[in-house]
């Protein structure tokens, strides 16, 4: 029978090795090297394998950075349990990058076959699978207080991979963002076009909310109006969740009221006026909201500018927030052209959309 690691001394020592990575204090620098090629590795479950043991280590040295399972041999420990019951809560925790987001990454290949890491014998990378191996003999002659010193270099690599995956994810969704909302205001403040270009991006908003099989928009000024608002959602049986009115022009506060009595009239208890006037006046639109809710039992919501409309949007949208910024731009296309546009709209937005 192996080693029992104590997993609270575990925890104690992994905290003072994540404080020793984010200070000034020097890490061992060939084991920040060894640490930056594991996390190369094609396999990424070395890099959870070379934490875990270089946390065994730490805590008890007298363990063999080797071992799978704490019943391999009498320096044996379970890494397995280590790394699920420390390391890896501790990842997410104080959100460091271990390259795997599984609860237990050691209970994958090549791993969960066998009692030692150096007894793997068919492994994808075999020239990787040797360095680990070489990396965990080296741990082996590490004492405590050395393989402590060694988890904070593998801490701080880890620290600054996650790093560089937020920032340049962030950007590219924090740019996206702003592309879109400066080029659906330019394209209001260029021309309105009788309220359609207004229409088509509330329609365009519906569409990654609820999906645009379940969306339906009216030409402008249509004379039939067959049904209550510019744009409405519905469920999948065809009724209709929310409604919205939309205005390229000042909407009063009594027009937000008549609407949601139309609404009220046809059963439908949700509406939503969207004003993307640039002179539309500053309303109590809360207290609008709370009268015709008491009154009427409509829930009306009052968006007067394309910031909020398009944040809300991308906020409440059920898909991956990536996905949602490549398809707007398409949708708002769709929705200009479903709704009579003029062509040189299309082509503009298309044209703000590419910076240009």
């Amino acid at each position: 029978m192996g080693i029992t690691i104590d997993k609270r001394r575990a925890r104690r020592r992994l905290e003072e090795a994540i404080t020793w990575s984010q200070s000034a204090r020097d890490v061992p620098p060939d084991w920040l090297d060894r640490a930056v090629l594991v996390g190369e590795a094609p396999a990424k479950t070395y890099t959870p394998m070379l934490g875990t043991a270089l946390l065994a280590r730490a805590t008890d040295d007298r363990v063999d950075a080797l071992a799978l399972k704490e019943t391999s041999g009498e320096r044996a420990y379970s890494a397995r349990g280590l790394g699920h019951a420390v390391l890896v809560p501790a990842s997410v925790e104080f959100q460091f990058d271990i390259r795997t987001t599984g609860r237990e990454p050691l209970n994958n290949q090549p791993f969960f076959r066998y009692d030692r890491v150096d007894a793997a014998e068919r492994v994808k990378f075999p020239a990787h699978h040797r360095y680990l191996v070489e990396c965990l003999e080296a741990a082996n002659d590490l004492s405590s207080d050395e393989a402590l010193g060694a988890l904070a270099a593998y801490l701080r690599v880890c620290f600054q991979r996650a790093a560089s995956v937020i920032d340049d994810d962030l950007q590219g969704v924090a740019s996206g963002i702003r592309a879109i909302i400066i080029a659906a205001k330019i394209l209001l403040a260029e021309d309105a076009e009788g309220g359609k270009r207004a229409q088509a991006l509330v329609a365009a908003v519906f569409d990654v909310v609820y999906g645009s099989d379940r969306v339906r928009t009216r030409l402008v000024n249509d004379p039939s109006r067959d049904f209550p608002g510019d744009v409405q959602a519905l469920e999948p049986a065809g009724r209709v969740i929310v409604s919205a009115e939309v205005r390229a022009k000042p909407m009063p506060a009594t027009e937000i009221e008549q609407f949601a009595r139309v609404l009220a009239h046809t059963g439908i208890t949700r509406s939503m006026a969207v004003v993307l006037a640039p002179n539309q006046p500053k309303l109590p639109y809360s207290a609008i909201a709370e009268r015709i809710a008491a009154e009427l039992g409509v829930l009306t919501t009052v968006i007067d500018n394309v910031d909020d409309l398009l944040l809300t949007a991308f906020a409440w949208s059920p898909r991956p927030l990536p996905e949602v910024l490549a398809a707007f731009p398409d949708r708002v296309a769709q929705r200009l052209r479903s709704i009579d546009a003029n062509r040189a709209t299309v082509e503009r937005w298309m044209a703000l959309i590419r910076g240009e």
